[in-house]
């Protein structure tokens, strides 16, 4: 109603208000309380909702837009919420975040985070998915090769060559994941490169290399039927 007459202010100061109170009041108590955990994540997302159409509004000042934008970065720095319940205040901060800031700033912020969370990949990706999106496709291609140790970027750009019929390439990453893979003993990230090679290797319809690949997935899990029948086709 107050979003309706024009007035931006009140609605976002009762989410804020709301976001504190809770941020003071939840405990661990909460996680043996699903029914509790599923209607606060919902009012959670209303609220969330609210913040945007106020940001959105455009009688919004400027300055609400960043005053909304600080505290909400500043609840995600103090939140446990993740301990809790599925809410994601980090995510809606980056949304507040392209809706507020100019594509330089939203940057910075984006940087910023990748800067903290090294091993982490979901900042990259949302960085390369914005300046997808803003057309400067070089730029991503180039975030895209810089991280290409994290899995999920590694994945990402074996998908690109292979949708570009660039096998050769595509199974280099894929054999120089699985000797990063190896090495860090992380035996299901190596079983998901040996299952994208295969996937690129039935491609190629390369049956020496599909009936190796599938012989090893075999053993690494134990006996799957999957593969068997791979292997007896």
């Amino acid at each position: 109603i107050l979003l309706k007459a024009g007035e931006t202010k009140s609605p976002a100061d009762i989410v804020l208000q709301f976001y504190q109170s809770l941020m003071e009041t939840i405990n661990d108590s909460f996680m043996y309380d699903y029914d509790g955990l599923g209607m606060m994540a919902a009012c959670c997302e209303k609220a969330a909702k609210i913040l945007r159409d106020v940001v959105e509004h455009p009688s919004a000042s400027s300055d609400l837009r960043h005053d909304i934008l600080s505290e909400i970065g500043k609840m995600a720095e103090e939140s446990v919420w993740g301990e809790c319940f599925e809410f994601d205040l980090d995510g809606l901060k980056f949304e507040i975040s392209r809706l507020v800031q100019t594509p330089e700033g939203h940057l910075e912020m984006l940087d910023e985070e990748i800067g903290k969370q090294t091993g982490e990949s979901r900042y990259v990706i949302m960085k390369m998915n914005y300046l997808d999106e803003l057309g400067r496709t070089e730029e991503a291609q180039t975030v895209m090769n810089q991280f290409l140790y994290l899995p999920e970027v590694r994945r990402r750009k074996v998908g690109q060559l292979q949708g570009e019929e660039k096998y050769v390439e595509a199974l280099e990453l894929l054999n120089d994941g699985i000797v990063i893979a190896k090495q860090n003993n992380h035996a299901g990230t190596e079983r998901q490169w040996l299952e994208m090679k295969l996937a690129i290797y039935e491609l190629q319809k390369n049956s020496k290399e599909i009936i190796e690949t599938c012989r090893t997935l075999f053993i690494a899990n134990s006996g799957s039927m999957k593969y068997y029948k791979k292997l007896k086709e």
